[in-house]
């Protein structure tokens, strides 16, 4: 969907590939959430969770960091 987003030509088409995006994220996340559940000790859960929600925050922002280095190296 990311290679569909890049190459469309209309906004009905980029729309299309943004909803795919997202839902696709929102399945792996479950996904990953529920593995996470099942295999953690009830005891440690809440200390696994926090941080995978660590993880997943700062990818985020690292994510934007990279990106804009690449850009200002581009020009």
């Amino acid at each position: 969907s990311t290679i569909a987003l890049g190459f469309s030509k209309t906004v009905v088409c980029a729309m299309l590939a943004l909803f795919f995006m997202g839902a696709s994220d929102v399945l792996i996340l479950m996904v990953r959430q529920a593995v996470v559940y099942e295999r953690t000790d009830s005891a440690l859960r809440g200390r696994v969770n926090a941080f995978d929600s660590l993880l997943v925050n700062s990818s985020v922002y690292l994510g934007a960091i990279v990106a804009s280095a690449s850009a200002a190296w581009i020009g």
